[in-house]
């Protein structure tokens, strides 16, 4: 277990901060860090011990490969939990557990007046896992609601397993790198909504992504489907919400629309103060990839796949990959 790296370099040193900022303050959430510390140890030795995606136990007679658990994945789909392996399941449970470990580092390091740079760093480490865990849900719901002949969903699959395999290793898949790109962005811009056209939004969203994304909103010219899944992804509300709301506005001949109106409109709760941007995208997120396959069941009208999905379509289409502002 010595060989496990559970922590990056800057994550150990802000546990070391935070640990030392606890020492003879607080005894009692000092014992409490440091519990759930080795139980992430404890996790992190169980998965490393699981058999490996491509070792072969000698007891079937098959031959294990990457190749063949690719192609498994992508006939059998991932609905079934007996077509996962050991270490994939684990290992979704271990990046579960640190994003609590770090949430509960976020709520003491604000109880003991932790410095506000480190409360900052707690608040980044904190987004960077969860868009791992997004990450990795959007690439098995590809899989399991994709057609297998599909050109792209074989790479897609091998994306998956390198997450699996090196769930411990300081590297990132390339596709993930590109999606972490645009949910950072994404968390940084408050859509003013106005005259429902997304123009300010698009804007300042480009304005902090690389020249892929530039490339990528060109093929909207091309394919006018991802449209109304950039839409939702650019305003944070559905297609159903927003052609509700282009239809009153004609309705009242109103010219623009603020955020307030469009609460009051749809019926939605004010919005939460002080809550984390990477929580509000992490719920937009799941509430628009259970929208894209509900209207695919009832086949109707809507984005049939959310702006992630589009964007990784187009990726594994582009050869060499373009370069991700992470690899910067």
């Amino acid at each position: 277990m010595e060989t496990i790296e559970i922590f990056s370099a800057h994550e150990r040193c802000l546990l070391r901060n935070i640990e030392e900022n606890m020492q003879g303050r607080s005894p009692a959430l000092s014992a409490l860090v440091e519990q759930r510390k080795q139980d992430l140890w404890q996790l992190a030795g169980i998965i490393e011990r699981s058999p490996s995606l491509t070792g072969d136990l000698g007891i079937s007679g098959e031959v294990r490969t990457r190749g063949s658990l690719t192609r498994r994945l992508c006939d059998r789909g991932l609905l079934q939990v007996t077509n996962l392996p050991t270490k994939a399941v684990l290992g979704y449970g271990f990046t579960v557990t640190k994003l609590h470990f770090f949430g509960l580092l976020r709520k003491i390091g604000r109880k003991t007046s932790l410095p506000f740079q480190e409360l900052q760093e707690l608040d980044e480490i904190y987004s960077m896992i969860l868009f791992t865990l997004m990450a990795e849900e959007l690439y098995k719901q590809m899989l399991s609601k994709e057609r297998a002949d599909r050109p792209w969903i074989p790479h897609i699959a091998k994306e998956l397993l390198s997450l699996w395999e090196y769930r411990f290793e300081a590297k990132t898949v390339d596709f993930a790198l590109f999606l972490r790109d645009l949910w950072v962005a994404r968390q940084h811009i408050v859509p003013a909504l106005g005259t429902l056209q997304g123009t300010v939004e698009l804007l300042r969203l480009s304005m902090r992504l690389p020249l892929f994304w530039g490339n990528f909103i060109e093929s909207l010219h091309t394919d006018p489907s991802i449209l109304p899944a950039l839409e939702e992804f650019l305003f944070n509300l559905s297609h159903e919400e927003i052609t509700l709301l282009r239809s009153v506005m004609k309705e009242k001949k109103l010219t623009a629309i603020n955020r307030r109106q469009a609460r009051e409109l749809l019926g939605k709760d004010e919005e939460q103060e002080h809550e984390l941007p990477a929580l509000q995208l992490y719920r937009s997120f799941l509430q628009r990839q259970q929208l894209t396959q509900l209207r695919r069941c009832r086949n109707t009208d809507g984005p049939r796949r959310s702006i992630e999905e589009y964007l990784l379509i187009y990726l594994k289409t582009r050869k060499p990959l373009p370069q991700s502002k992470s690899d910067n």
